[in-house]
């Protein structure tokens, strides 16, 4: 019996100040994040949605009731386990950021408090297991953010991980994800969901 997860982005973000927002309140979906995550339900209407679950920041929030306006007594469920990396550097500025290669998992940061990869994947990888187990043979749609999406999928797909893997060319997209097919408990199918 197959268990089908649709692993899904927010839609883009209302940012003009450039900000590595990360976990702080206040930032919400934008014009165009709107209709790109009306796409994206209209994309999953069909799928036979049982569950919804998501991130308690707002983006996500905005983005998984979009998604469930779509379906027929579906509603959402908010997990902290989903929520987007904590690092010590939200609030600085993106363009500072990329100085750094994105890569806010290095030592200096991580031992100020910030998660480290291996932190993420166990929060995520827990929430798995348990909706997995759960939702046995059926789709559910789970919303999270960019870095907890491709640390799921590098893990799903058996690769080392590693900012780069992270990173790498398929990194997702906002109102984008992945379909996770599971058969009982392993992912056995990882694909990019194309619409």
């Amino acid at each position: 019996m197959k268990t089908v997860i649709y692993l899904v982005r927010h839609g883009e973000v209302h940012n003009p100040e450039g900000i590595f927002y990360e976990r702080l309140p206040g930032f919400h979906l934008s014009d165009l994040g709107v209709a790109q995550v009306h796409e994206l339900g209209k994309f999953l209407s069909d799928k036979g949605v049982s569950a919804i679950y998501a991130s308690p920041l707002e983006r996500t929030r905005q983005t998984a009731d979009i998604i469930a306006s779509y379906q027929r007594g579906v509603v959402v469920t908010h997990d902290k386990r989903l929520l987007e990396v904590s690092s010590m550097i939200r609030g600085q500025k993106q363009v500072d950021l990329a100085l750094e290669r994105w890569n806010f998992y290095k030592l200096k940061y991580t031992k100020l408090g910030g998660e480290k990869l291996s932190d993420i994947w166990k929060r995520i990888g827990s929430f798995f297991k348990e909706t997995v187990r759960k939702h046995k043979g059926q789709a559910i749609v789970v919303v999270s953010h960019g870095d907890p999406i491709m640390i799921s999928m590098v893990k799903h797909k058996g690769k080392r991980l590693t900012v780069a893997e992270i990173r790498g060319v398929e990194y997702v997209e906002t109102a984008k994800g992945f379909q996770f097919i599971f058969e009982e408990f392993s992912a056995v199918e990882v694909n990019t969901l194309d619409y």
